[in-house]
């Protein structure tokens, strides 16, 4: 029988002993919360005893120099290095607690003899900067980074580590000469490095990083002009900065030299005609066309070539009619000569809307469209580009139906893509500008939870418009009213719509639509190059709405006008920083802070 419960008592004796184990921790850990720092010092020497857990030695320590017990704390310390001698960080501890005491000159001598004998051990070297970072040492974690460098020469060269401190410390130009080594030494770090850049720069509000890495890159090429990758970081760099035309003369430097920049700026040419850049896209494209036509990316540089001109010319309210009877000439023998196909789908969909919107030939459009629709070349993802087009021109010349059926099939097609989105908000569009509200809100319901986040967010601007505007009037005359005008508008027939417009306040005065209706008429003015009316209604909408739907994109718009059109720097900028300082939300503000330091001389 004893023998039986010997054993038990053995089987038994570890969970007993982690029992109260656990017991000691909650208690130790409530008597520190407590701030009982003598109660909690007694249990948290005992688990360390038991456990030698730095954790438990992190708490004692603590206890200790709450209570001001130096001497403790320091012959702890002391046990744990003799313990642990390549545990370096102890070290920055035992200065840590020099500091406590006052005695600032030992604290540094602690430093000065860990770094006196600082092994060619990366490992050590780092867990030591890192216990040095942590107790906001800086100045004595770069000494052993440096340190570092002369001990592992050119094994490992901590750059960066080093670039990360003076991240910390705001040192930017340092950061980006670190990262200018790391990459000459390493150049497959470039992804990393640019990573690490981009995630500094988006929360960069003041440039300071931007401005570093621009000129350490600008300063370092010029001594190390063969560095292809030194130029991909400084390409990279424009590219975040949308600022194209120099990331294209460095990717013409690297084709010149190595023969191999096509793609590279066949890229750019394609950001740029995205972002509207149309001269930068034009000056890209032009450069791998002029190569000469035996080239591979000959006919794909040709037709962005005159995607880029066309939205060039047509975007420019002062464009002349022969401009675009020349288009017209150019689109139609490229598509003759390159035939129908995936590559040709974007110049085909150009020359209709040129046709239908610009020279007033809508059966020749249609009829252009629906001969490319009979193609076997395409994809079904192209005939839906096709189809999107054709039911614009459709709606363009006022065949609602017709346009109806068109984004209905494009629904079909592509269920739960983008496009078929796009499609839907289309057609909740026909049914707003017919008047048919109920039919539009049911769509536009549907839509709200887009993955689209434009999609979403104009069928958010348009629901609320129509149920602000529908509410106090049932029958929704004033906004039936307000609706044909937008559909006017979405016809190009200006001034009928102006007249509409205006029409509504006589008709129904007290209606709710006065900042969208000043909106409206801004946006037409400024497509008819009339700056001084469309800058009278965006201030209106300035002062008396800003903080209604409209009240950001008035004040971007202000912006741009007197930035483009009035050259008038100091108020465009003035209207730039209210976007930056007043709409945190707004999507304009990444344009506008690269707008503003544009124009305050940071940016070239």
């Amino acid at each position: 029988m004893i023998k039986f419960i010997t054993i038990i008592l053995i089987v038994l004796q570890p969970l007993l002993f982690f029992a109260q184990s656990n017991s000691n921790i909650e208690l130790a850990a409530d008597y520190f919360q407590k701030k009982e720092y003598d109660k909690a010092a007694e249990l948290y020497a005992q688990l360390f005893e038991q456990t030698n857990a730095k954790v438990y030695f992190t708490f004692l320590f603590d206890c200790y120099t709450a209570q001001q017990k130096y001497n403790d704390a320091e012959k702890l310390i002391k046990k744990q290095i003799k313990k642990n001698t390549n545990e370096l960080s102890y070290q920055v501890l035992l200065s840590k607690l020099y500091k406590l005491e006052g005695n600032t000159d030992k604290a540094k001598q602690t430093i000065t003899k860990t770094l006196d004998k600082l092994p060619a051990d990366q490992q050590q070297i780092i867990s030591l900067a890192n216990a040095l970072e942590q107790d906001h040492d800086f100045e004595s974690a770069t000494a052993v980074y440096e340190k570092g460098q002369k001990l592992m020469g050119k094994s490992y060269g901590f750059h960066l580590e080093l670039a990360n401190i003076y991240q910390l410390t705001k040192n930017f130009k340092k950061m980006s000469d670190e990262y200018i080594i790391q990459l000459e030494e390493t150049p497959e770090y470039l992804i990393p490095i640019e990573n690490r850049l981009q995630l500094l720069m988006q929360n960069d509000l003041e440039n300071n990083v931007g401005e570093s890495v621009k000129n350490a890159l600008l300063n370092r090429i010029q001594t190390n002009s063969k560095s292809i990758e030194l130029s991909q970081l400084l390409i990279w760099f424009f590219i975040q900065e949308k600022d194209f035309a120099p990331a294209i003369i460095q990717a013409k430097a690297i084709d010149r030299r190595t023969g191999n920049g096509n793609d590279l700026l066949m890229q750019i040419g394609e950001i740029a005609l995205s972002n509207n850049d149309f001269d930068a896209a034009i000056s890209s494209f032009e450069y791998l066309k002029d190569k000469g036509s035996q080239t591979s990316f000959f006919y794909k540089a040709e037709c962005n070539y005159l995607r880029s001109l066309n939205r060039k010319i047509l975007i420019n309210p002062n464009h002349t009619k022969i401009e675009e009877l020349e288009l017209e000439t150019q689109l139609k023998q490229a598509i003759q000569i390159y035939g129908i196909n995936h590559e040709t789908v974007a110049l085909q969909i150009d020359l209709a809307h040129l046709l239908s919107h610009y020279i007033h030939k809508n059966d020749e459009a249609i009829a252009q469209l629906e001969t490319s629709l009979q193609s076997n070349n395409l994809s079904v993802d192209d005939k839906s580009d096709i189809r999107m087009e054709l039911g614009d021109t459709y709606l363009y010349s006022g065949n609602v139906w017709d346009a109806n059926l068109v984004y209905a099939k494009i629904e079909n097609d592509k269920q739960g893509a983008p496009i078929s989105n796009e499609a839907k908000f289309k057609r909740a569009k026909i049914a707003y500008y017919i008047g048919d509200f109920k039919w539009s809100s049911a769509l536009l319901d549907i839509l709200k939870a887009a993955t689209s986040k434009e999609t979403s967010n104009d069928a958010f601007e348009l629901a609320l418009l129509i149920s602000d505007n529908t509410q106090d009037d049932s029958l929704g005359n004033a906004m039936k009213l307000f609706s044909t005008a937008d559909f006017l508008c979405a016809q190009n027939k200006d001034s009928l719509a102006i007249i509409t417009f205006d029409s509504i306040p006589k008709l129904y005065p007290g209606n709710q639509l006065e900042d969208d209706i000043l909106f409206r008429k801004a946006k037409i003015y400024e497509s008819k190059n009339l700056i001084d009316s469309a800058i009278t209604n965006y201030q209106q909408i300035a002062t008396r709405f800003s903080y209604e739907i409209y009240g950001d994109d008035a004040i971007y718009r202000l912006g741009i006008l007197y930035e483009t059109k009035k050259n008038d720097p100091v108020k465009a900028m003035d209207y730039y920083k209210q976007i930056i300082s007043n709409f945190g939300n707004s999507i304009y503000v990444f344009d506008s802070r690269i707008r503003y330091r544009k124009l305050r001389g940071e940016l070239k």
